[in-house]
């Protein structure tokens, strides 16, 4: 799959020093990406699915012997990410030009940007720039927080570019310049973005439709007139759309309302939208409800089980 999809890391450069190799460095990043494919997040687990891949036959290629979890540690600890932009780039590409990789959820293309949070660790920050901060013994703690892009009308989601953040504070300002390198990356394989509430702006907005882009964005309390409009607008309004369906071990009940954007200042906004989203598992029901900005017009939206555009990727 990997040698298909072209992930070769030959333009990663080797952090280690020459002599003393025990193992070749593509073959241990190879093996990093595939204890994730399978939920290994731990590098401990990690090295146990190198063992077993060994026993196996089905290691990858040069790996000849078993790789400790603290010597993956340290190459990560020392790697630069120059070079593994390139390598999430044409993997991405090379996935959907052979099919392996499919708009499965909305033909048409939607890449959602929204936050991630990585895992904390105390003392030293893991990476720059890093959020830190202070548990209730005063113990520092730091953690990366990137804006991410994923194509999230495949099912995949395959994350197509990010940028390290110093915390969610930074989105709205960072996202003009990841989303210029998506669309000149990607710009071929989407037509809609979707982005959470803290990047929801009239320049950003801007910035989406003069890249030939539609967008929804979340809305919350930071447009209090907006927003308190569309509250009394959408509660009156036709359920447009509804979806029963069984998802991850739970029954979820989606809808939608949409009416016409009324008359603000805001880029190219036509259509509110409201969506509640009814999970029922053990334990009861679960509601959510969100509001949407949305620059398509009546009649665009799509109907049916993909009409809710995925905003959290």
């Amino acid at each position: 799959m990997l040698t298909r999809l072209g992930l070769t890391f030959k333009g990663v450069k080797d952090p280690r020093a020459c002599r003393g190799q025990r193992h070749p460095l593509a073959a241990m990043l190879t093996l990093l990406v595939q204890a994730l494919a399978v939920e290994r997040r731990v590098l401990r687990r990690a090295e146990a699915l190198g063992e077993d891949m060994l026993r196996e036959g089905t290691a990858p290629e040069g790996l000849r012997r078993p790789v400790s979890d603290t010597t993956l540690d340290r190459l990560l600890m020392s790697l630069e990410p120059e070079g593994l932009e390139q390598e999430v780039h044409q993997t991405v590409h090379r996935g959907l030009e052979l099919g392996l990789i499919r708009q499965d959820l909305f033909a048409r293309g939607v890449v959602t940007f929204d936050g991630k949070v990585g895992e904390s660790t105390p003392g030293q920050a893991p990476c720059e720039p890093c959020h830190t901060t202070k548990d209730e013994q005063g113990r520092e703690y730091g953690y990366p927080y990137a804006l991410r892009a994923s194509l999230t009308s495949s099912a995949a989601h395959p994350v197509l570019d990010q940028k390290l953040l110093e915390g969610k504070q930074g989105e709205a300002t960072v996202f003009p310049e990841l989303f210029k390198r998506v669309v000149g990356k990607f710009g071929e394989h989407f037509e809609y973005v979707t982005v959470d509430a803290g990047m929801t702006s009239a320049a950003n907005a801007r910035v989406v439709r003069e890249a030939g882009k539609h967008y929804l964005m979340a809305l919350k309390e930071n447009f209090h007139r907006l927003h308190d409009k569309a509250w009394v607008l959408l509660a009156v309004a036709p359920v447009k759309v509804r979806v029963h369906e069984w998802a991850k071990g739970e029954w979820v009940e989606r809808e939608s309302r949409v009416v016409d954007m009324p008359e603000e200042d805001f880029p190219s906004a036509r259509q509110l939208v409201w969506v509640r989203q009814v999970r029922t598992k053990d334990g009861g029901p679960k509601v959510e409800t969100r509001l949407f900005l949305t620059s398509l017009a009546s009649g665009q939206l799509p109907a049916g089980p993909g009409a809710h555009a995925p905003v959290g990727s």
